[in-house]
């Protein structure tokens, strides 16, 4: 059992394994679930940025910026509960058009509309009593200014630990979690971290720089002192729109495109 454990490594998610987790009715209306919402952004987020998957289940409403005309996420650790990774992870990332394609700045300006259900929401929820695994008795921790209010924090997954408690479950049900290496044979395990890595390798097959793969990573970025800093904006809007799946964007994303009717009736509330 040893010796297979250390056979395992961390894979990524191919197209193929892309068209399993999306193209299902089931995903596609979490868009329109007043909690589950989260379920359907934040895999997409991830897999357009090559953010860590705290980073985005912790953004804040005001953390979707325009900055010198483009859309941006700002990946800081001054909201409620919100913490990075190391002071490189502090950083702006360009949003991908797919995204906005998707309608990701038009579930900004609803959730920032609905102050007051998020409000009355929140405080329904956390008079819930939870359990954790051994037994322990908790109330849910939401932030009131998160752009996915539904999702609780724990000390050990930050606002990640809904979304990682669906999704591993998730690749298991699909038949995805553990696959077999085309060239060596080895298995890799599945996990929602491989969206970070199939987009970090698919800015690499595009000859993304390190560098600037470094940059929008939030990794270290050797001999400079940069992170995305507002005169690389364009720049760095140009690398983010090098991410493409072909074949995914093809066959998958258009199944995607919001449906107004539905749209309109989703977190559209009179203060």
């Amino acid at each position: 059992d040893m010796i297979e454990e250390t056979q395992k490594s961390r894979g990524y998610f191919t197209e193929d394994k892309l068209d399993k987790i999306f193209n299902n009715q089931t995903f596609i209306d979490y868009r329109y679930d007043m909690e589950f919402y989260p379920r359907f952004w934040i895999p997409l987020m991830c897999l357009y940025s090559a953010c860590r998957q705290n980073e985005i289940c912790q953004l804040e409403v005001d953390n979707i910026k325009t900055i010198e005309g483009i859309p941006c996420m700002v990946i800081t650790d001054t909201g409620y509960k919100q913490k990075l990774k190391n002071k490189q992870s502090k950083r702006v990332v360009p949003i991908h058009s797919k995204l906005i394609q998707l309608g990701l700045l038009e579930l900004v300006k609803k959730v920032k509309k609905s102050s007051s259900y998020r409000k009355k929401w929140i405080a329904k929820d956390s008079q819930k009593p939870k359990h954790t695994p051994n037994g322990k008795l908790y109330y849910p921790d939401h932030n009131p200014n998160g752009l996915f209010f539904t999702l609780t924090y724990t000390e050990h997954n930050g606002f990640a630990d809904k979304i990682t408690k669906w999704f591993n479950p998730l690749l298991v049900k699909l038949g995805i979690k553990e696959i077999k290496n085309n060239i060596d044979g080895a298995i890799e395990t599945l996990v929602f971290h491989c969206f970070r890595h199939s987009t970090s390798s698919n800015l690499s097959s595009k000859e993304v720089s390190d560098t600037w793969i470094d940059k929008i990573c939030g990794w270290k970025v050797k001999g400079t002192r940069g992170r995305y800093i507002h005169s690389d904006g364009i720049a760095a809007k140009k690398m983010i729109e090098k991410i493409t799946y072909p074949s995914f964007e093809k066959n998958v994303l258009p199944k995607l495109i919001p449906k107004p009717e539905k749209e309109k009736d989703f977190f559209n509330f009179k203060e």
